[in-house]
């Protein structure tokens, strides 16, 4: 099936409708993305003075995390996740940017939240969006006949 593509919408043959293109980031560049990301991140921490591990700047490298996910492909969640993990055990849990490994209990759990609030937020963007196929068929005479739904005829939801 041949697909008409323009700059920032496609359609297929035969309808009338106009979908968006939605790209998502490479694998590389979404690393890319998150290394600047947590660069400013890093900066925005020393600036205000948080420059301890605690919960807040976990919290925000786990935001970070996601809004890089919501724009990247799945398959970039642990990519996206060792950076994000690089920046805070270099620049907020130890100082100057020494990487220094305390033991899993302390950092796998920093690894494990942000992996996964990059794929949770990179998964609903990657899935398949499927159209219900139903047709609402009323009778020709209105003499309380109910209406049968057809199957195979393309309707959009909540419009009649």
């Amino acid at each position: 099936m041949s697909v008409t593509r323009g700059p920032m919408y496609y359609s297929r043959p035969g309808s009338a409708r106009l979908r968006r293109v939605t790209t998502r980031l490479a694998v590389p560049m979404s690393g890319a993305v998150a290394a600047v990301g947590a660069t400013v991140l890093c900066l925005a921490l020393a600036a205000a003075g948080q420059e301890r591990a605690s919960w807040l700047s976990l919290a925000l490298f786990a935001a970070l995390a996601g809004a890089v996910g919501r724009f990247s492909r799945p398959w970039a969640a642990p990519v996206v996740a060792v950076v994000s993990w690089l920046f805070y055990d270099g620049f907020v849990a130890h100082r100057y940017g020494d990487l220094a490994w305390s033991g899993s209990a302390a950092q796998l759990p920093v690894l494990v939240v942000t992996a996964a609030v990059a794929l949770v937020a990179a998964l609903p963007g990657a899935m398949p969006h499927r159209r219900v196929r139903a047709a609402v068929v009323r009778p020709v005479s209105g003499a309380g006949v109910p209406e049968q739904a057809v199957p195979g005829a393309a309707v959009r939801l909540g419009r009649r």
